[in-house]
């Protein structure tokens, strides 16, 4: 099967210094995909060549066999939807304008989003279980809700890849748990694509179907989780002793006992009750 993304030899490079160094990879219709390695080991610099951001240094990025840079603007947005860590906006739009958005690529210069577009952005929030802040002025919104709505927006561009660039950020364990569930039961009812760069190695474990560490702008494994998730392999990308252990029949990843030395406190003993004379 042909991948619907190949990276062959592609190097990037921050003025002179390389950040993405030689990178290959195949990524095919349907993976849902996670990228894992430490801050600044190139993650989201490859997941800005990937959608186009960032035109490499040298290498080439296919999309379903062509060049990735003779696309056009709109070509890519009906390709990807893009999702990145933080996005500024001060213009206090209703959450349900932001979610309509997503149907920009479908549309004429001078047109404006149809009822379908609105119906299908409702829809969209429904999914999430966020239509009850539909009409809230997005501006409003807190960090972890905000990044909820860019990822409604991302699902009602329906392209057929998603690009994530850390899609939890901001989120708590509960909403990053139920995303990542919605996200991953939309891709596969659908057909969709994901390719999302994360921290979290236990959500990875719980969610991913291939997996990428890269350490030091190298891929330094790719494969299935079991195979890639493994303890040697995450000592080594990142530097401390982890540990995969079954526990209630999950796989989690587990860290090292802090070696903080806290002082003991000690609880002062209760005055005894003086008998009355």
């Amino acid at each position: 099967m042909e991948p619907i993304i190949s990276v062959h030899d592609l190097w990037f490079s921050y003025e002179r210094t390389p950040v993405l160094k030689g990178l290959k990879l195949e990524i095919h219709r349907g993976d849902i995909c996670f990228l894992m390695g430490p801050n600044g080991s190139g993650k989201s610099t490859f997941m800005h060549c990937l959608n186009g951001f960032l035109k490499p240094s040298s290498g080439t990025i296919r999309i379903d066999g062509r060049d990735l840079h003779t696309f056009s603007l709109q070509e890519r947005a009906r390709t990807f939807a893009f999702v990145s860590q933080d996005e500024i906006n001060s213009f206090p739009y209703q959450v349900i304008d932001m979610v309509v958005m997503g149907r920009t690529p479908f549309l004429n210069v001078f047109d404006k989003p149809a009822r379908t577009d609105y119906e299908k952005a409702w829809e969209i929030l429904r999914l999430i279980g966020f239509d009850h802040l539909g009409n809230r002025p997005y501006t409003s919104l807190s960090g972890g809700e905000k990044q909820i709505v860019r990822l409604a927006r991302a699902f009602t561009q329906s392209s057929d890849m998603l690009l994530l660039d850390e899609p939890t950020v901001h989120l708590d364990i509960k909403n990053s748990w139920l995303m990542l569930n919605i996200l991953c039961d939309y891709a596969l009812e659908h057909g969709k694509t994901i390719v999302a760069s994360m921290h979290d190695p236990n959500l990875v474990l719980g969610f991913a179907r291939k997996v990428v560490l890269i350490g030091n702008g190298e891929i330094l494994a790719v494969g299935p989780v079991d195979q890639v998730m493994t303890s040697a392999n995450l000592t080594q990308l990142y530097q401390i002793p982890l540990n995969t252990e079954k526990i209630n029949g999950y796989i989690v990843i587990t860290c090292p006992t802090p070696k903080v030395k806290y002082p003991r406190t000690t609880l002062s003993k209760p005055a005894s009750a003086t008998p009355d004379s």
